[in-house]
């Protein structure tokens, strides 16, 4: 039942979008713009089309019709269903003929005829033609013209017409494009009314066997084949991750094989993959680039190519069947860069496939019409067995009709059959009046010649190279393509191009690149004109029916094609890819393809198992180059990234596992009424209409509405405002708020991804960018060297390949080693690691880091701002005294016991939870005497809370300043002494403004509250002290009791305190952050505003907080931290959790993030050694037009032994900004390294394989100097790490000399080397000491300034 109701809404899917893809067409495809005549027109115009293929299949069964005569007759009626189709205008009548258009239609049809009706007297005048054959040659070569424009487009008739003029002017042409002229005469008699120009070939392939397999086409299409393949597809691949567009490249190349046409094929199969792919969250850009590339795809995909392959088979006189075989391996490479750079995308992006329901069950989908595959194997099976094209297809359209009357959803009636006959000749028109306009441009080349000059100049350009030949015919190919179809495309290039590449031969004379082989080139490039900018039809198209950009949707489906623009290259190369002389190593060049291939797409796209940055991007790259020219041996540097990402998956997935751990002791419980119970679930527990009971300093996790209460709500957030917000019976509370005060029942209305802080994520949490000094670093070094490698690669290839006439696999690998030597390959994981490490041991500790950049950003912090309860101190209050005010109002003292009963009616109905209400109700109790009539919560803007009670009396609680003026003296000591205070008073009236308080509160008790201060508090304010980071306390408590509390906890300023409440609105926070450290009566906006200008000042701001008044402030910090005891909010906005709440342990988070940034700098220099020298000598080896030194396995070694292992195993402090100290560290053996390479290459009297070995030696022993140095002073692992280093290097060396193309050391090299050792350290010892000597005056200069 359920793959039928997923065939059914499918199928209703289907017919919902076919309405719109008829008028897609019109607009993408000229061919779609047909007249939809009714009527007796109807019937006369399809009468024809049924005659049309009539003759079609007469002349294809029993032949015997001469050939000029059949391709007469087939273009009568292809130039006549054309003007009676196609209108002179888009804005003419589209439902019934034009007068102009049955003339036009009728003489087109005449002037084919006249061929027919006088072929012996044209024979017998043996190519002279009289008047009227002039006449009528002239008005068919302009019929076939307009025919053109209507079917094709202007392009096509322009670059005719071009030809036209070029064989017309001939002698007016300077240069080696000139020719002798042809007169009008001589034209037209050798376009019309030879074998050689309309009539010509691409008019006999299409009278031939293109017509037929259209028809196949037409009939399959009708059965249904079309829906079919999208359904197969889906079946197959649409639970996969991205599983829309990976149907998509298979249902487009299955269509693609049938259509011919890469715009007919994406408003076709892209108007049902299309919206699945946005829908499940690609982008539109890339969804209609997938769409167009794999369509464009489906030219190339066998057994059945589109028309132009049956002219390709034509022309270079070899049997389809060979053709298709020959196309097999690269139409398979080609999708499977396709499919991988889909895949990777999709992973990339984190998309999932097609729900279950949406996926039709394959055996259903086979059961349904899986016979309408059976004439595909039917086509391939009498190609393989020798028939012709033209019987094969003719079997084909038998098996068809044949197949769907198996099952009767795919039996055609006997209507269906006549109306496939005449669909077939419709779909034929295009190809016909293509064809016959391309015949225009092919008796021109054959008259004057053109393909051997334009061949002959491409290849004198190329000087004879054959790359750059076929460099240059691609770039021909690209453009001779653009906005022309397929079939013509191909017609043009085939003449123009491809002659180009056969011109290059060997000594014999014998073109050294095969026919088929030069031909399938230039055809490749022709169809991926479709894709390529700044034309690019099939991705215009694609955009049109994705609304997306146009010109960004074309550079996506560039780069999802890329395998097109190699696999030409690599069929060239090795022809053994198309099956030309297949030998044993075919096997070999098809797994290097796919290798090189898959390197490719996956650098293209940034994503192997997890996202890659820049340089991981470009070394795969480099990687595929390297294996599409066969350089096996020097891809050991794969292995290293390989393990480089496993490793850096395996200690980030160790870390996750800890920190996951941790996170869930972190996570926010919910507490939720179910069966009149309070209950604690978790988050993923809440289900809809759950009963949430919200009190100060829950986080509101899920979207609800107030049922019962009242609460003061922070959603600064959400909305950046930090007033509260009240929300009463009714109101909506939003997920990623949190309530400061009161208490409530809520109604969830959403869970999960419904909520509004999923939707709004950005928004909820106001995730901001790290500051990371090693991040930003990377950045510049990874923005810089990218920007630089791509240039200065082109440069080195060309130097060597055309400069020094190197071969492809010299300049490739010699260019691909520089590459490689400028990219600091394991920085990026070492960094990572390092972070993920710091992570890993302090989760052990129990501090959860939640953003891992963030252990950098507090090693660089130098402002630390403190909340007082809850950080200093344990936040646990208790009530040291409890001291009775004054008698009653106006002197009339309460009746005894009053006092004490209306102290515990407000605490009773409090819904006030903080650890000030807390330590009172311990001390009060809370019995509720009276009925509260009205809530005032508590909150830390207005500083009280008031509850009115039915007995017309009104009980404040709050700060001393807020509801007494002066206190009494014994309240006043313990404030000195560091308490807090808090004033219980009363008003014998309904109180209900939140904004005043009455003019005269009479007060009841007053109450001092004690809080501890953390053990080891002392000790902690004096490291930061030591490592000079400026501690300043931050509360919303009295100014006495905060300047106590931070003296007793031993910070320095304890004194320099300010009341900011007494400050007025125009605060200049400047000002008083360089003036004071202590900060007291600060409200939630203050303490951000406080932050911001920490930061404005130039300082890495680190702020504690527990509490919901923190979270602003924690937002907008450097680095934000949190401890476990405080709100929910608090800890899930900040970077790191301090989950035993101690924040004593902040020194250890501090040194352990200065430890990975310390070690970071300092093997850091070490990486970009081998990227500065690099740089430099290739560019001396440009300038002196040498090859660069070495090779790419030699850089591996390097990477690996002297790089990558000691780097990842040592560690010492050093001192300074990343990239500068890492930089000045690197540069002084990397100038060595430069001199050496430089002299070397001047002076030293070897051989070039010599001179390379010895280069090697050298730059072995000063970058082996370099991690000596860094490891000084030595311990025990230093140590061993030194002596490994040495021994494991040069211990690979003398096992596997060849494979490291190093040569025997002859006595002389040994000489050398030593020499240029000494020197080399010489040279060292003078660059350090003076970098010293820098430093340190510097240094002084600095300590003066200060």
């Amino acid at each position: 039942m359920r793959e039928e109701a997923v065939m059914n809404m499918s199928a209703a899917m289907k017919n919902k979008i076919s309405s719109n893809v008829d008028e897609l067409m019109a607009k993408y495809d000229k061919g779609s713009r047909y007249r939809v005549l009714s009527g007796a027109q109807g019937k006369i115009v399809s009468a024809l089309l049924f005659c049309f293929t009539v003759f079609q299949l007469y002349y294809g069964i029993r032949g015997g019709i001469d050939a000029q005569i059949a391709r007469s007759i087939h273009l009568a009626f292809g130039l006549t269903a054309v003007f009676f189709l196609y209108p002179t205008s888009s804005k003419m009548d589209k439902y019934s003929l034009h007068p102009l258009d049955c003339i036009l239609g009728i003489l087109a049809g005449a002037c084919c005829l006249y061929v027919v009706v006088f072929f012996e007297d044209i024979v017998m005048r043996q190519g002279l033609i009289n008047g009227m054959d002039m006449i009528v040659g002239g008005i068919a070569v302009l019929l076939v013209l307009e025919a053109a424009r209507r079917m094709i487009g202007l392009p096509m008739v322009v670059i005719s017409l071009g030809f036209i003029l070029y064989a017309l002017l001939g002698r007016s042409i300077p240069g080696a494009l000139g020719h002798r002229g042809v007169s009008l005469e001589g034209l037209v008699q050798h376009l019309f009314y030879t074998t050689e120009g309309i009539m010509g070939l691409p008019i006999q392939v299409s009278s031939t066997f293109i017509f037929i397999f259209l028809l196949f086409g037409a009939y399959l299409e009708k059965t249904g084949m079309g829906e079919f393949f999208i359904d197969l597809a889906n079946s197959v691949a649409g639970s996969s991750p991205g599983g829309p567009a990976k149907v998509a490249v298979i249902s487009s190349a299955c269509m693609g094989t049938l259509s011919g046409s890469s715009v007919a094929n994406v408003v076709g199969t892209g108007s049902f993959t299309i919206p699945m792919m946005k829908r499940l969250g690609y982008k539109g850009e890339f969804a209609g680039a997938v769409e167009a590339t794999a369509s464009t795809g489906g030219q190339l995909m066998p057994p059945i190519m589109g028309a132009a392959a049956f002219l390709l088979a034509e022309i270079t006189g070899t049997p389809y069947s060979k053709v298709i075989l020959a196309a097999a391996i690269p139409a398979v490479l080609y999708y499977l860069g396709v499919f991988i750079g889909v895949h990777f995308e999709a992973k990339k992006l984190g998309l999932k496939g097609l729900p279950k329901e949406e996926i039709p069950k394959f055996s259903t989908v086979m059961k349904t019409r899986g016979q309408l595959i059976i004439p595909i194997f039917v086509v391939i099976g009498l190609l393989s067995s020798g028939w012709s094209p033209i019987y094969a297809a003719l079997g084909a359209v038998a098996s068809t009709i044949v197949c769907a009357a198996i099952k009767k959803e795919t039996r055609l009636s006997f209507m269906d059959i006549i109306q496939g006959m005449v669909a077939g000749a419709k779909s034929a028109l295009t190809v016909i009046a293509a064809c016959a306009c391309a015949g225009i441009i092919t008796g021109v080349v054959t008259k004057t010649g053109l393909g051997l000059k334009v061949g002959s100049i491409l290849v004198g350009i190329a000087n004879g190279n054959l790359i750059l030949t076929l460099f240059f015919t691609m770039i021909t190919s690209l453009i001779l393509g653009i906005g022309v179809p397929t079939t013509a495309n191909y017609v043009i290039t085939s003449t123009i191009a491809a002659p180009a590449i056969l011109l290059i031969t060997d000594a014999a004379g014998v073109p050294v690149v095969p026919v088929l082989a030069a031909h399938l080139f230039v055809f490749y490039f022709g169809i991926i004109a479709d894709v390529t900018p700044p034309v690019c039809l099939a991705a215009v198209a694609a955009a049109g029916v994705a609304k997306s950009e146009p010109m960004e949707t074309g550079m996506q489906a560039t780069r999802l094609a890329i395998g097109a623009f190699l696999i030409p290259y690599m069929f060239v190369i090795s022809p053994d890819l198309i099956m030309i002389n297949p030998g044993p190593t075919v096997i070999s060049s098809i797994i290097t393809a796919i290798i090189g291939i898959c390197c490719v797409s996956i650098g293209l796209t940034g994503f192997f198992k997890a996202k890659m940055n820049v340089i991981e991007r470009i070394l795969f790259i480099i990687a595929g180059l390297l294996f599409a020219v066969g350089a096996y041996t020097n891809m050991l540097f794969l292995a290293v990234i390989f393990l480089n990402i496993a490793v850096g998956i395996a200690q980030e997935l160790k870390a996750k596992k800890l920190v996951d751990e941790l996170s869930i002791l972190n996570r926010p419980g919910v507490c939720v009424r179910r069966g009149a119970k309070d209950i604690q679930i978790e988050l993923d527990e809440v289900v809809k209409d759950d009963l949430m009971v919200l009190q100060s300093g829950n986080q509101i996790c899920n979207d609800a509405v107030v049922v019962e209460g009242m609460l003061e709500v922070n959603e600064s957030l959400l909305t950046g405002e930090s007033d509260a917000v009240v929300k009463e019976a009714g109101s909506e509370l939003y997920s990623g708020s949190s309530v400061i005060s009161g208490k409530a029942y809520a109604k969830v209305t959403h869970v999960g991804n419904e909520n509004y802080a999923t939707k709004l994520a950005n928004e909820v949490k106001k995730e901001k960018r790290v500051a990371s000094e090693l991040l930003g670093s990377m950045n510049k070094v990874t923005r810089f060297t990218s920007m630089l490698i791509v240039p200065l690669g082109v440069i080195l290839f060309f130097e060597a390949f055309l400069l020094r006439q190197a071969p492809m696999r010299e300049a490739v690998v010699s260019s691909a080693a520089a590459l490689l030597g400028m990219l600091p390959k394991g920085l990026v994981l070492l960094i990572s690691i390092s972070l993920a490490t710091g992570v890993v041991r302090l989760a052990k500790m129990k501090i959860l880091v939640q953003n891992i950049y963030s252990l950098e950003t507090l090693a660089h912090v130098d402002t630390l701002c403190l909340d007082k309860t809850g950080t200093i101190t344990n936040g646990k209050l208790t009530v040291d005294t409890v001291m009775e005010i004054g008698a009653g109002l106006l002197g009339k003292a309460l009746p005894q016991g009053e006092p004490e009963k209306l102290v515990q009616s407000y605490l009773a109905a409090s819904d006030d939870n903080n650890a000030t209400f807390q330590a009172l109700k311990e001390a009060f109790g809370g019995q509720a005497f009276y009925t509260p009539t009205h809530k005032i919560p508590f909150s830390s803007k207005r500083k009280w809370g008031c509850i009115s009670f039915a007995e017309t009396v009104s009980v404040f609680v709050g700060a001393p300043e807020k509801l007494m003026g002066k206190l009494p003296g014994e309240l006043e000591q313990k404030l000195e002494e560091g308490c807090r205070v808090i004033i219980v008073g009363y008003v014998p009236m309904q109180w209900e403004d939140e904004a005043a308080l009455p003019e005269e509160i009479q007060p009841l008790y007053g109450v001092v509250l004690e809080d501890t201060i953390r053990e080891n508090t002392r000790e902690t304010l004096d490291f930061f002290h030591r490592e000079g980071v400026d501690v300043k306390v931050i509360s919303g408590d009295h100014v006495k009791t905060v300047s106590m509390i931070a003296k007793r906890a031993g910070l320095h300023r304890w004194k320099d305190a300010v009341d900011l409440s007494t400050l007025g609105e125009d605060i200049d926070y400047e000002q008083i952050c360089q003036q004071y450290a202590v900060f007291a009566r600060v409200t939630p906006g203050q303490k951000k505003e406080l932050v911001c200008a920490l930061k404005r000042q130039g300082h890495q701001v680190a702020m504690t907080g527990d509490g919901v008044n923190d979270l602003l402030a924690l937002r907008e910090a450097d680095c934000s931290i949190a401890v476990a005891d405080g709100s929910d909010a608090s800890r899930q906005i900040a970077q790191v959790v301090l989950l035993d709440s101690d924040f004593t342990n902040l020194p250890q988070v501090v040194m352990e993030g200065r430890k990975v940034v310390n070690n970071v700098t300092r093997t850091a220099s070490v990486f970009f050694i081998k990227t500065i020298y690099s740089v430099l000598v290739s560019v001396i080896c440009l300038l002196a037009n040498i090859p660069f030194p070495f090779i790419p396995i030699q850089i591996t070694v390097l990477d690996a032994a002297i790089e990558g292992y000691p780097s990842f195993l040592t560690t010492r402090k050093i001192r300074g900004r990343f990239l500068k100290t890492a930089l000045s560290n690197a540069l002084p053996f990397a100038l060595t390294v430069t001199a050496m390479v430089a002299v070397t290459s001047i002076i030293a009297p070897f051989t070039v394989e010599q001179r390379q070995t010895v280069m090697y030696f050298l730059l072995i022993f000063i970058s082996m100097a370099a991690v000596v140095k860094s490891c000084i002073p030595f311990n025990g692992l230093r140590t061993f790490i030194c002596i490994t280093m040495v021994i494991g290097t040069f211990g690979g060396l003398a096992i596997l000399p060849s494979l490291f193309e190093i040569g025997a050391v002859t006595a002389g090299m040994g000489k050398y080397l030593l020499a240029g050792g000494s020197l080399s350290a010489i040279c060292l010892l003078l660059l350090l000491g003076t970098r010293g000597v820098l430093g340190r005056k510097r240094l002084s200069e600095a300590e003066a300034v200060r």
